[in-house]
């Protein structure tokens, strides 16, 4: 009966030991679990409030992105205002009145027409048509100013000096190149076209150059010319990426008056000459 008793109690024990250990570990998983939760939950919270702040910092980014590019517009049309009122300082009234004889496109497929007349004036050593004078006098002052060593080395050419420059192209073409005489005359035309076939015969167009005489389109008198040859109502004759349009070899030497306000316009929509002519042909009719 003892023995039963001492089995009794030593069972009772084993028992509540088991039963402790479970609760214990009752406890410790119910602690997991919770931990897990609430971990789960500042998970959730995570993804949830992630995606909001990035959206937040993409449209500070758009806010303060706009607003540069608005500051920068306005600043643009400020200095573009500043510039074409620049440029109305130089222009003169004579390219109202003259117009249509601005616009006059020469080219080996479109010659100068018979009764193009030239109104000629000496200026230093070249002689121009009188309607480039004004332009041309301003900008060399201004280069002067700039302390740029910018000179002219050729103007008005007429029909008997534009075929002879024409010739002599061929000759050298044939001789140095081994040209045909078919091929070295197409080839001639794209540098020196023929009598009546040259813009130089307009009288409107100036060919600069550096005092050296070197390396002109590298200068930083030919990059002011970029910059500003228009405010005096000057264009590049044949820009280097116009050469479909133009029919001839580019050239940075040679530069055309079309007026400052055509000037402006053909810089405006990114046009040449011949271009810019056939646009307005076209809103004409």
């Amino acid at each position: 009966m003892k023995k039963d008793i001492i089995y009794v109690r030593s069972t009772l024990g084993k028992k509540r030991k088991h039963k402790n250990k479970k609760n214990k570990n009752s406890i410790i998983t119910a602690e997991r679990n919770m931990q897990r939760s609430e971990n789960t939950g500042k998970l959730k919270v995570a993804m949830i409030i992630l995606p909001v702040i990035i959206i937040l910092i993409i449209i500070t980014a758009l806010f303060f992105g706009v607003r540069e590019i608005t500051k920068m517009s306005a600043q643009y049309n400020i200095e573009n205002s500043r510039e074409t009122s620049q440029v109305k300082e130089v222009f003169s009234p004579e390219d109202l009145e003259n117009s249509e004889k601005l616009m006059t496109v020469v080219s080996p497929d479109n010659p100068l027409a018979s009764d193009y007349k030239t109104d000629l004036v000496q200026y230093e050593n070249i002689k121009i048509d009188r309607l480039v004078l004004n332009g041309l006098t301003q900008l060399m002052e201004d280069a002067k100013k700039e302390k740029l060593s910018l000179v002219i080395t050729s103007g008005y050419v007429s029909k008997d000096e534009q075929d002879k420059l024409y010739q002599k192209e061929v000759n050298r073409l044939m001789q140095s190149e081994n040209y045909s005489q078919a091929r070295a005359e197409t080839q001639a035309e794209k540098t020196f076209p023929k009598g009546n076939c040259a813009d130089e015969q307009t009288g409107l167009s100036v060919k600069f150059s550096t005092e050296s005489g070197k390396n002109f389109e590298n200068s930083k008198e030919y990059i002011w010319l970029m910059q500003n040859a228009m405010k005096y109502g000057f264009v590049l004759r044949y820009p280097e990426n116009k050469e479909y349009e133009t029919g001839i070899t580019a050239n940075p030497s040679l530069f055309r008056y079309v007026g400052t306000e055509n000037a402006t316009k053909m810089r405006t929509l990114n046009m040449c000459l011949d271009e810019y002519a056939a646009y307005l042909n076209a809103r004409n009719y």
